[in-house]
């Protein structure tokens, strides 16, 4: 039995050892098959810190093979700088403590590379050391510190949100743009940045990265802790953890607010340069100011961005500037306010006001805080006005306006605006001055005109346009075989009321005479002023009895009592007529002949109206000869005396004479004083004539007397006219004594009967 026992132990103890080598083996194998395959670096040194062993991956990354390794000094793999680190890691390694650190390993080509480094002493006293190249760590390290760098440097906010609007980071120039600091916002809900209006903005761009969409460059508001609005462009990425999930957003934030007013201040420069544009093509062809006016507020508007424009003028009676012409969808703003040229009491005269009232433009970049329009703010408000600009306009040597616009947009009138706006309204003061002088052409134009063509003192057309009037007249009645009557109106005795009343009230009088006698007049009548108190119509189309009934008006209108000032005035006219074509075909031929007739109408009592007819032409033409043989008689001492005695019928002795006028015509003949005495009158002859006789029959008298008759009276006849005058003239050119014969007999003045 213990035999058995004995072999049993053996064969045991044997199969034991093969167990035990076989796992050895089998040990070793796994041992080197991990120490060669693995990814890190391995190396064994002895106690003189030369390698012993060294896996592939080690002599891979330090590059060199593994008979090269085997045998080389751990100072050879580690630059000069880290030595003085290595001894200390041995001497740790040598008390059997792990030390683990990171060190610049060097490549058989003197190459450098970072490289994580954990040596452990063996119990055999053999140092077992692991390495791994963490060049790659070390690079996404630098980019991570550079990007942390690049995000902590922006003048952009960048901020990091998770899918709830949570935010997760917060950097520089988030603080910058929004005031916040990060302790403020971090673990806060991003909508706090969000203007109230606008919330339903952030659950979209929430609902976009929840699907992976990117959101580039949205331009949208946002606002500051300070509740400011700013305009900003959002750029939001989606973020994804290494599955590839979705767990929050990167959104980039810049403040645009600069930009876009530099943007806008850039349109509206180019928008205000084309409305000066419009501007100079309409005073190009505008007219006057009621056309043009309209237009630039127009083209302010549509061309220039303004949201209104208007332009007033001063009324300088009452001080208030008067809308003449407006545009734009806010003009009902100028409704309920009054703009003063000057504060009183009872108004202010705000930047219009101040602007017409300086002369120099007024702008109102911010509407709503310049006090300047402080009587407006509530007004404007509703409006939505935030900028004004009100720019005086002038004509000739005085300011007479303002031209006034107004913007959504505060500050809206930088330099470059306010040069163009300058330019526009000196464009707009040119045209008003053009216009003015243009006016003031025409307006003299016009009153040359008038006075060419127009009595001044009724208004009635004169000389020249009775001519052009009665060329068309005649014209139609030579085409339609019609009539036409030309009348002549004489107011008689109208020298009476001149020389009582004045000549200021007698051309009062003639104006009410004109007025008259248009209202008896049919629209295609013309009636024309010749002078003094002598009118002269034409009457198209008129007969005989058409004449006839149109003249017995105007007797009757004409006879109707006058109230001029506090005086009642009634007189009457005399008329002649005279009808184409049987009185004449021309007008020179038929005015002649209706003043004819009016004559005959004077010479036969007044107050009343003559047709021509021929005799009146013979006894026209036999005056004018008269006329002439009397300058010429008068000129050549062609009358004679007749001296006619007076004798007394006590003692029938001669007492004195009458002189009596006779005149001999060399063609006519023997001419009576009554027939060419009342033409005298009438020419104005009479008063010459009246001074031949009364000298003639005084230096007659003055021989009779020197011959010794003596007490002789000589007795002449003179009109009314020439009597007075006659006689001073005689008086003062005398060189006669008072005793002289001349003496007596003006003082004989008139004769005995």
């Amino acid at each position: 039995m213990a035999k058995r026992v004995h072999i049993d132990i053996n064969t045991g103890s044997a199969s034991w050892l093969k167990q035990t080598d076989a796992a050895l083996n089998l040990s070793e194998s796994l041992y080197r098959s991990l120490f060669e395959n693995a990814p890190i670096g391995i190396v064994i040194t002895d106690n003189e810190n030369c390698y012993l062993d060294a896996n592939s991956s080690a002599c891979k990354m330090l590059g060199y093979t593994h008979e090269e390794l085997v045998g080389l000094h751990a100072s050879k793999i580690v630059t000069q700088v880290v030595m003085e680190y290595f001894v200390p890691a041995l001497e740790c390694n040598k008390a059997r403590k792990d030390n683990s650190r990171e060190l610049l390993l060097q490549r058989k080509d003197g190459s450098q590379f970072p490289a994580e480094v954990m040596s452990t002493m063996m119990p055999d006293g053999k140092l077992t050391g692991i390495f791994r190249d963490i060049s790659e760590r070390h690079k996404a390290q630098m980019i991570s510190n550079r990007l942390a760098a690049i995000v902590e440097s922006s003048d952009d906010a960048i901020i990091g949100k998770d899918l709830n609007g949570i935010v997760t980071s917060w950097n520089v120039g988030a603080e910058r743009i929004f005031g916040y600091k990060a302790e403020e916002m971090l673990g806060t809900s991003i909508t706090r940045l969000i203007p109230p209006e606008l919330l339903a903005e952030e659950n979209q761009i929430l609902a976009k990265l929840r699907r992976g969409e990117k959101l580039d460059h949205f331009e949208t508001h946002r606002q500051t802790k300070d509740k400011v609005l700013i305009e900003v462009s959002v750029t939001t990425s989606p973020i994804k953890d290494a599955i590839g999930n979705i767990v929050g957003a990167s959104k980039i934030v810049r403040d645009i607010t600069t930009l876009k007013d530099r943007e806008r201040q850039i349109v509206r420069n180019a928008q205000l340069y084309a409305a000066l544009s419009q501007c100079n093509q309409a005073i190009l062809h505008c007219s006057d100011e009621a056309e043009l006016l309209p237009i630039i507020c127009r083209d302010a508007v549509q061309f220039g961005g303004m949201e209104m424009a208007w332009i007033g003028m001063n009324e300088g009676a009452n001080q208030f500037i008067k809308p003449v012409a407006s545009f734009g969808q806010c003009v009902e703003f100028l409704d309920e306010v009054k703009f003063s040229v000057n504060s009183n009491g009872e108004s202010i005269c705000g930047p219009e006001g101040m602007a017409l009232r300086q002369n120099e433009p007024i702008w109102c970049q911010d509407f709503q805080l310049d006090p300047v329009s402080s009587a407006w703010h509530e007004r404007a408000a509703q409006f939505g006005f935030k900028a004004s600009a009100s720019l005086p306009l002038s004509c000739g040597n005085r300011t007479v306006g303002v031209f006034s616009l107004y913007s959504h947009d505060a500050n809206a009138f930088d330099m470059a605006a306010q040069n163009l706006l300058l330019e526009m309204s000196m464009d707009i003061s040119f045209a008003l001055n053009r216009f003015y002088n243009e006016a003031e052409r025409k307006k003299e134009q016009n009153q040359l005109f008038y006075l060419a063509n127009f009595d001044a003192l009724t208004g009635l057309p004169n000389r020249n346009q009775l001519a052009d009037h009665f060329k068309y007249a005649i014209s139609l009645a030579k085409r339609n075989n019609e009539h036409l009557a030309v009348i002549f109106i004489d107011i008689d005795r109208f020298k009476n009321i001149n020389d009582s009343l004045g000549h200021s009230l007698g051309d009062a009088f003639l104006i009410a005479v004109a007025s008259r006698i248009q209202l008896v007049l049919r629209a295609e009548d013309a009636a024309s002023r010749l002078g003094g108190d002598e009118f002269i119509l034409t009457l198209p189309g008129c007969d005989r009895s058409g004449a006839e009934q149109v003249v017995q008006k105007l007797v009757k209108a004409l006879s109707e009592p006058y109230k001029i000032a506090q005086h009642n005035l009634q007189v009457t006219a005399s008329i002649g007529i005279a009808l184409y074509p049987e009185d004449g075909t021309d007008l020179e031929t038929l005015s002649k002949n209706a003043d004819t007739a009016m004559y005959r109408a004077k010479q036969e009592g007044r107050d009343g109206y003559r047709f021509f007819t021929a005799e009146m032409q013979a006894h026209v033409t036999r005056n004018v000869q008269i006329i002439n043989g009397m300058r010429q008689a008068l000129a050549q001492d062609l009358f004679r005396l007749h001296f006619q005695p007076q004798v007394s019928i006590q003692d029938e002795h001669v007492i004195g004479f009458e002189a009596l006028l006779r005149w001999q015509h060399p063609e006519l003949g023997y001419i009576s004083p009554a027939e060419f005495i009342p033409v005298a009158e009438d020419c104005g002859l009479i008063l010459q004539i009246g001074e031949w006789v009364l000298r003639k029959a005084v230096l007659q008298l003055k021989r009779w007397m020197d011959r010794g008759h003596r007490n002789l009276v000589m007795a002449v006849n003179l009109s009314q006219k020439s009597k007075e005058k006659a006689i001073c003239s005689l008086r003062y050119s005398s060189r006669y004594s008072s005793k002289s014969p001349l003496s007596s007999s003006l003082s004989s003045w008139p004769p005995p009967n």
